[in-house]
């Protein structure tokens, strides 16, 4: 009788919880379907116990979903108690959800019974690679010879010599930039045709990793059905075609994530010893991951914590390769990069969401006392800010206020009194607490909470110039692709775009990996594999310019459906009899 009481009690929490997020109400269907569900989950989990890391597991997403739904206009005791509703209701309902995910994935594996045919690697690869190159030209015609936004043009002017070398765009992709540029460039002289030819390494260096990735996955036994549905996500989805062809270096760093997280797992799920072939492989791509994005740097030093704490051992066999890897990686920070003359990122951009609440401060009138006004207007325009902050749009995203400083030439200020402004944005943040929270929330939850809203995902047009004043790149894109190409991806990336905001967001992305990696716990077996992603979605809630940009998560979403598969393999002999040692975080 107890225990049905108690069932009780936690079944109209989660209602009120669902209620007060709006899922459902009391009006329509969604209640009673939804409740049939709670209880058949309820019953089902009855006799089933509840571990540590259903727990834990259950905690972490009820959190997310709870504050990343944090109502942010108000305040006070009553909200508190609201947010502590919504996280037990959550927290009840989501334990009951993974108890379900533990027992189907203790029960349920994706190796097929019957050993996946042999294929030589380079046939499985290098057929893949081809027919996914054919696949991916459709876009190359429609956007040759790029897709290309401000931030690709701001590189193709370090590439051309208009401009110096700066790391703000990470210059190892300048360079390789640069490289193909300059041979599409010299056997032409036209600069398209030196884009053309960068992005044509982009798509083999695409089709390699798809490709890859995919015979990993057919060399470990997995389903042929599953690995079929991943190669064709690779390869048919709308996103992964469009990214294929535009100019970022988010595009190469992703495909460099998910090649270094399979092959990790490929790694320890096989128990492979590390040879010196695997241990160059390691140190290349972790030089790439270290310097192709800002924050990759962080994210990888997260890994080696992660090393640290539970495989030490394995620390130990790749202390040569992590030396290697720190050498060439500060070699080229603190020796290469000044030789060239590299600029680095000037100081405001790393302080994208300290600037973007203070920005929220002072476009809600907050508690800045006079002298903090003196000391900020060394530094923003203060009228300008007030003004922009009346766009909503602006609350997500710190660029107007990075632009604000820049335009008007104050970055040089900032750079000098770097201890100034630390202090100033403590001060004011003890004194405007709900201001700091409500900004950070806006600022950072597209990547941990679902339910963010629509933010562009894609671009398909060329940009040359800022304005009139910007040297032009004599670019264009020659529409020459037949009608129906165009006007069928146009159409194809419109309603794939509808669907993704439907049912999907960075955020997503994101709970697949955890799922991905609660199985992983459960089976003792190594998380390695999934600590790169993770990481890099901590280094966004640190210092994230946008709150919901898709190409900053979208390493987790190429990746994700591996990471999510891979744990459900069976375990070999070798990774049995090595569990104990090498396998399981201790």
């Amino acid at each position: 009788m107890k225990n049905k009481i108690i069932s009780v009690i936690e079944i109209i929490l989660i209602l009120m919880c669902l209620c007060i997020q709006k899922i459902v109400n009391f009006t329509n269907i969604d209640l009673y379907l939804l409740l049939l569900l709670i209880i058949v989950l309820y019953a089902y989990t009855s006799s089933k116990k509840c571990d540590n890391n259903v727990r834990v597991f259950a905690l972490i997403f009820s959190l997310l979903f709870s504050i990343g739904n944090l109502n942010v206009n108000t305040f006070g005791i009553n909200h508190v108690i609201i947010v502590l509703i919504e996280i037990i209701g959550w927290y009840f309902l989501l334990k009951k959800v993974f108890i379900t995910i533990k027992y189907f994935s203790d029960n349920y594996v994706v190796t097929s019974k019957e050993k996946n045919k042999e294929i030589k690697p380079y046939i499985f690869i290098g057929i893949s690679m081809v027919i996914g190159f054919v696949l991916l030209l459709p876009y190359f015609i429609k956007c040759y010879p790029a897709v290309m936004t401000n931030d690709s043009f701001r590189q193709i002017w370090q590439v051309t010599g208009y401009v110096g070398y700066s790391n703000h765009h990470p210059w190892i992709h300048t360079l390789i930039l640069k490289l193909f540029y300059n041979i599409g460039y010299g056997l032409t002289h036209k600069p398209n045709v030196g884009v053309a030819t960068y992005i044509i390494f982009q798509m083999i260096t695409a089709c390699f990793t798809f490709s890859y990735v995919t015979y990993v996955l057919y060399r470990n036994n997995i389903n042929k059905f599953l690995v079929g549905l991943i190669w064709l996500f690779f390869f048919l989805f709308p996103f992964n075609g469009i990214y294929a062809v535009t100019l970022w270096k988010d595009v190469i760093f992703s495909y460099i994530v998910l090649l270094f997280s399979v092959i990790i797992w490929d790694h320890y799920h096989n128990k492979k010893d590390w040879t010196i072939k695997s241990q160059i492989v390691f140190i290349i791509l972790s030089f790439l991951i270290c310097l192709l994005r800002s924050n990759g740097l962080i994210a990888y030093f997260m890994f080696i914590i992660i090393m640290i704490l539970f495989y030490r051992k394995e620390l130990f066999r790749l202390k040569y390769a992590f030396l290697a890897v720190l050498i060439l990686v500060f070699g080229m920070k603190w020796i290469v990069m000044p030789i060239y003359k590299v600029q680095g990122a000037d100081f405001i951009e790393s302080l994208s969401i300290p600037a973007q609440q203070i920005a929220y401060v002072i476009k809600e009138d907050g508690d800045i006392s006079k002298k903090e006004y003196k000391e900020l207007s060394k530094v923003v325009d203060i009228d300008r800010i007030k003004e922009e902050g009346k766009d909503k749009q602006n609350l997500i995203i710190s660029d107007p206020v990075k632009h604000n400083v820049r335009e008007n030439d104050l970055d040089h200020y900032l750079d000098n009194n770097k201890g100034k402004f630390l202090k100033l944005w403590i001060n004011i943040g003890l004194n405007n607490k709900e201001e700091y929270i409500k900004a950070y929330v806006k600022q950072t939850n597209g990547y941990w909470f679902h339910n963010y809203g629509k933010y562009w995902v894609y671009k398909t047009s060329l940009y040359t110039t800022f304005n009139k004043e910007d040297k032009p790149l004599d670019l264009y894109q020659p529409q020459k692709a037949p009608k129906i190409i165009s006007e069928g991806i146009d159409k194809l990336l419109d309603l794939t775009s509808k669907v993704y905001y439907k049912t999907w967001s960075p955020a997503a992305s994101l709970y697949a990996v955890l799922i991905g990696l609660f199985i992983t716990i459960n089976k003792k077996r190594n998380v390695l594999p999934y600590v790169l992603c993770i990481s890099l979605v901590i280094t966004l809630m640190i210092a994230t310019p946008v709150s919901c940009e898709f190409r900053y998560a979208y390493p987790l979403f190429i990746t994700f459906p591996a990471l999510l598969i891979v744990p459900l393999t069976q375990e070999t002999n070798s990774t049995k009899k090595n569990k104990k040692s090498k396998s399981s975080v201790k």
